[in-house]
């Protein structure tokens, strides 16, 4: 994806992407969820992989017409390695945000905003 972003953008482009701070999801880590959806429920059983930092998760789905279950993984990145991916797809790290506020980054934002300009 961020070869892509760079490849698409002309020397100097900037490009801002929002992600799951990976700090953040562990440690506020929980196994179980429930979400609301209007008149449906979303029931999320979540394992952790420390080694690989994905999460790996099942959605049961209780809706009107019956109930589903979808498998998910989510695979997390830290700030510094989000940094390496960065530089190694030719963008280079301007700055990052935990908010659209401009508030720092830190472990306690669970979204990260993230600012790079392609190289040239």
């Amino acid at each position: 994806i961020l070869a892509s972003a760079a490849k698409s953008l002309k020397p100097g482009g900037k490009f801002l992407i929002d992600l799951m701070n990976r700090d953040c999801v562990i440690g506020n880590f929980s196994s179980k969820g429930w979400k609301r959806i209007g008149r449906e429920y979303v029931l999320e059983d979540r394992t952790l992989d420390l080694a690989t930092s994905t999460v790996h998760s099942t959605w049961t789905m209780f809706t009107l017409n019956g109930t589903f279950a979808r498998e998910m993984r989510l695979r997390l990145y830290s700030l510094h390695e989000l940094k390496r991916m960065l530089e190694h797809a030719g963008l280079h790290f301007l700055n990052a945000w935990g908010n659209l506020d401009s508030d720092p980054a830190t472990k306690d934002n669970c979204h990260l905003k993230i600012l790079a300009r392609k190289k040239g």
